[in-house]
């Protein structure tokens, strides 16, 4: 309804939807807050609640109250522990009615991943490397250290990025001009350098990755790990960035 190219183009009836959810789940947000309900979190299309089991159907009758005034209907997911970065962006783990933790087959936990943890990632759209994400998740969920999830890795893909830069753009790696949509991971030694762009008919220039120099990754050359010269300390690092956004380390004054 926001779009000019749609047959259904409508800016107002869509901004009245979005307004009118808006206002309804601030109504359910104010009925369990009203009852005693801790309500930690929301967005657009959902509430985040922590509830006792001792008061569940409570908990249910409120919003099946809701739901009689508004004529709008719920789905409940339940979560033994969710990590969220923020109400977009976290990892939460599923659970039964009783609370616990639901687990696959695989005797891992059952989760649901969203926004940057999720593991389908668009390399076009310069999403976070899979490595980074797998290294969080390992971390939070596992206790499994960064550094030795980021340095197992034998898939030099799970290390890559991409950018699509604009054709107002020239990309260059050392020197040499880039094609506009490339593909490259951090890198260490001869072979890397900092990926820079800048405007047609400028001399100023700006990195395309800050944080590290980048080996390019445009054409697969299947090597040993060891000799892709990765710089494993960038992915190392970005990862505790967010981490630490979400379980952030004990301060020591000794």
């Amino acid at each position: 309804m926001l779009s000019i190219h749609s047959p259904l183009y409508s800016p107002l009836t869509a901004y009245r939807i979005t307004i009118n959810g808006q206002l309804m789940l601030a109504m359910l947000i104010e009925m369990l807050h009203l009852q005693g309900f801790k309500v930690i979190g929301a967005n657009t299309d959902a509430v985040e609640v922590i509830i006792l089991k001792s008061r569940y159907q409570e908990y249910l009758d409120i919003c099946n109250s809701w739901s009689a005034i508004t004529k709008m209907n719920l789905d409940h997911d339940k979560f033994a522990k969710i990590y969220r970065k923020s109400c977009n962006h976290y990892i939460g783990i599923k659970a039964d009615n009783d609370g616990t933790p639901q687990i696959d087959k695989y005797g891992r936990f059952k989760v649901k991943l969203k926004g940057d943890f999720e593991t389908e990632s668009d390399l076009l759209k310069g999403a976070k490397p899979d490595i980074i994400k797998r290294a969080i998740f390992e971390e939070l969920v596992y206790n499994v250290p960064i550094a030795q999830t980021v340095k197992s890795c034998t898939d030099i893909y799970e290390y890559c990025m991409s950018s699509r830069i604009s054709r107002q753009y020239v990309v260059t790696h050392n020197n040499v001009k880039q094609q506009r949509t490339t593909r490259y991971y951090a890198g260490v030694g001869k072979d890397s350098a900092f990926l820079y762009k800048r405007k047609v008919g400028d001399t100023t220039e700006s990195h395309v990755l800050g944080g590290s120099k980048v080996i390019m990754m445009n054409k697969y050359v299947k090597k040993e790990m060891l000799e892709y010269s990765i710089n494993y300390s960038y992915y190392i690092n970005e990862a505790q960035k967010i981490v630490d956004q979400i379980k952030p380390r004990q301060l020591s004054l000794f």
